[in-house]
């Protein structure tokens, strides 16, 4: 069921992106997604890693699961509601620190209501996740999915003759759309099963749950710094492209649409064979928390757990990884509107296996309680891609207008 609900979610985003793409053009998708990593930064900061914390206490202690609900609720209502009051007040700031181009702040604006429908939703999946109910949470992704495809293309065809910042804030409304409609369905099944739901008139000691609260952020914040530090690396990303292209010699537009293609269309392909991954991530981590936690000589089962859930990753990302090797150059016409497309396309696919397999690495290192390692394994690959995008935009970029023939020379040394 979660399978089918991933190859449903992640094919309904790439044609969506495609529309976004055929619509709006890819300097807009830019906008969109310069705003995105700054968004994800200030998700992760008012989840407190609960979600995955709950998934692991849940698993290892089911009798305990109402009293971890409720803490969560509460915890995450409160973070999820200074997170979007302060990210309000500081838009104008955190858009001109953190965003090379200050088109983005309507899309960032636009975004920010999603923070707390997100950090709210975050505690329903994490105690679905820990007993292991798949069905509500692959009915709540298909529904979000639709949502957001639908009306993300009814904003971007509405907002054709608007200013390209205003249009960008349509795919950021059709977010907050979507988070809300998904987590509407996550409450609705959840109603429909009374063995989920706490129950009503129980008195519960206000110490138990501050107890509660206590473990789930021992064990979450640890993991927080980690996913922190490697969404800031992302956002440094983001601000680095663009630029690096505009000290290169491209002008503010070109270097917004050449990131718009990078980030929105190149990378969506490259992750479009991860279906299955993101499915075993949510099934797996219980299990591997289940066998780390159980007393009694159950390390062989978790080896096993742990092998066979890489090999079934390798053999589903193999083939799409040929696919996108071989036919990378004939497709792009059919994503990228553009005559002469990235050459670079046709290197994507061969990181395909590395991202998936490596994507499975932070949840057994969560649910091993391996925070560090988790920490680490998020940070290298996106500080490389910072690395490369400092000395890489000088080379001839294929698909655009084309720098002026002046150009300065780029690097590190250019920003110190």
């Amino acid at each position: 069921m979660l399978l089918f609900s991933n190859i449903v979610v992640k094919g309904l985003g790439f044609v969506y992106r495609v529309l976004l793409v055929r619509y709006l053009g890819t300097e807009c998708i830019g906008l969109v997604e310069m705003a995105s990593p700054l968004f994800s930064f200030l998700i992760v900061l008012s989840g407190l890693g609960v979600q995955t914390a709950m998934t692991q206490s849940i698993a290892q202690h089911p009798e305990k699961r109402f009293l971890y609900l409720r803490a969560a609720r509460r915890l995450l209502l409160c973070t999820g509601l200074l997170v979007t009051l302060l990210s309000y007040i500081a838009a104008p700031l955190l858009i001109q620190f953190a965003a090379p181009d200050q088109r983005v702040l309507l899309s960032f604006i636009s975004m920010i209501p999603a923070i707390l429908i997100i950090s709210y939703a975050s505690a329903y999946r994490g105690y679905l996740q820990g007993l292991r109910r798949m069905q509500p949470i692959a009915a709540s992704q298909n529904v979000e999915q639709i949502s957001r495809s639908l009306l993300g293309v009814f904003f971007a065809s509405q907002l054709l003759s608007q200013p390209l910042e205003l249009a960008a804030a349509g795919p950021s409304l059709a977010t907050v759309c979507g988070e809300a409609a998904g987590l509407m369905m996550l409450l609705f099944c959840l109603r429909r099963n009374q063995e989920d739901i706490p129950p009503r008139g129980e008195k519960v000691p206000f110490s138990h749950y501050i107890q509660a609260g206590k473990e789930l952020l021992a064990y979450g914040l640890p993991l927080t710094g980690g996913r922190l530090a490697g969404s800031g690396i992302m956002m440094l990303q983001a601000m680095l492209i663009p630029l690096c292209l505009q000290r290169a010699g491209w002008d503010i537009k070109s270097a917004t649409t050449l990131y718009g293609q990078f980030s929105g269309v190149a990378m969506a392909l490259l992750h479009l064979p991860g279906v299955f991954t993101s499915a075993l991530s949510v099934v797996i981590m219980p299990a591997v928390a289940e066998s780390a936690g159980s007393a009694g000589g159950r390390h062989s089962l978790l080896g096993h757990r742990i092998e066979a859930s890489l090999k079934a990753t390798v053999f589903c990302t193999v083939p799409g990884m040929l696919l996108l090797y071989l036919f990378a150059e004939p497709t792009a016409p059919w994503f990228l509107t553009m005559h002469r497309q990235l050459r670079c396309s046709a290197f994507f696919p061969w990181g395909v296996s590395f991202s998936t397999c490596r994507s499975l690495s932070p949840v057994f290192c969560r649910g091993w309680e391996k925070c560090g390692v988790c920490s680490a394994t998020a940070c290298f690959p996106a500080a490389f891609c910072c690395w490369a995008s400092g000395c890489w935009p000088q080379s001839r970029v294929l698909g655009s207008a084309g720098p002026p023939s002046q150009r300065q020379p780029v690097g590190w040394q250019a920003f110190f």
